[in-house]
């Protein structure tokens, strides 16, 4: 498995300033987030971020995230697709292999199986346009109750809906809050697994805990590797990417929690040779 840090860790970091810090502090791979990239790129050019992930010998895994585009009306929907053809342009742009797709939401008094059905005509429509412009589409279920396709059970279902090219992209946070295991995933079903957000949750109401809670991996109560071992149980080999939202690291120094990230990280892989 490859340590790996997504840029939500140090959302609030200047996207140069967070490449370089991460190939300082050791990782190989990171995850950019869509709209921080797109920033970047209208402050400082694409040609110079390029420049820099060369330098810090980075590979971005993924870009973060498709969420929630509107997706009701036949306008929105071409409007949606449109803005997911620009991310894909991005992602070729960028040199990363992987587009994370969430889930979308559902307002109160809204069908939820009406907007799944039309969830469902837009990740088919996505994998598509994925697959044509070489980029993996990777689903990351969200488990909070006003998102469609909100847990592992829907999830695998989905899969099976959708265009057969659609992956898997699994965060242990919202396994956890769904009461799901690495081992509520079918053997035939591993392969499409092509990333892993690892992070932990304090010792709050499992009903209460949100994304901003999250701390680093081994420093809560989820029991995270547990899920890392059931990992190497299924032969899994790729990114696992320290994600964290909480706003409180996001006001430290850049390079301390970059660095903590990979000491985090490197002590949770280390289990997996004790």
């Amino acid at each position: 498995m490859i340590p790996c840090i997504n840029q939500a860790t140090v959302m609030k970091a200047d996207t140069i300033r967070f490449i370089e810090s991460a190939g300082r502090n050791g990782f190989s791979q990171i995850e950019l987030d869509i709209d921080r990239l797109e920033a970047a790129i209208k402050k400082d050019d694409l040609s110079k971020i390029r420049a820099v992930i060369k330098d810090s010998n980075i590979e971005v895994v993924s870009l973060n995230a498709i969420d929630n585009y509107p997706i009701m009306s036949e306008d929105e929907m071409a409007g949606s697709l449109k803005r997911s053809q620009a991310v894909l342009d991005l992602c070729n742009s960028i040199g990363s292999g992987i587009l994370v797709v969430n889930p979308a939401n559902f307002k109160a008094g809204q069908d939820e199986k009406l907007v799944e059905k039309r969830f469902d005509f837009f990740m088919d429509r996505l994998g598509e346009l994925s697959e044509k412009n070489g980029i993996k589409l990777g689903y990351e279920y969200v488990s909070y109750n006003d998102k469609v396709v909100n847990t592992l059970k829907k999830t695998i279902a989905g899969l099976k809906r959708w265009r057969s090219g659609t992956d898997l992209v699994l965060d242990v946070f919202h396994m956890f809050r769904s009461g799901e295991t690495i081992e509520d995933l079918p053997s035939d079903l591993t392969s499409k697994l092509i990333a892993f957000h690892v992070n932990d949750a304090p010792g709050i109401s499992i009903e209460t805990v949100v994304d901003t809670d999250r701390v680093f991996p081994l420093e809560g109560v989820m029991g995270v590797q547990k899920y890392i071992e059931e990992l190497k149980r299924k032969n899994y080999a790729g990114p696992v990417s320290v994600e964290l939202f909480n706003q409180k690291y996001w006001d430290m120094d850049v390079d301390t929690v970059v660095k903590k990230s990979k000491e985090s990280v490197d002590r949770l892989l280390a289990i997996l040779i004790l």
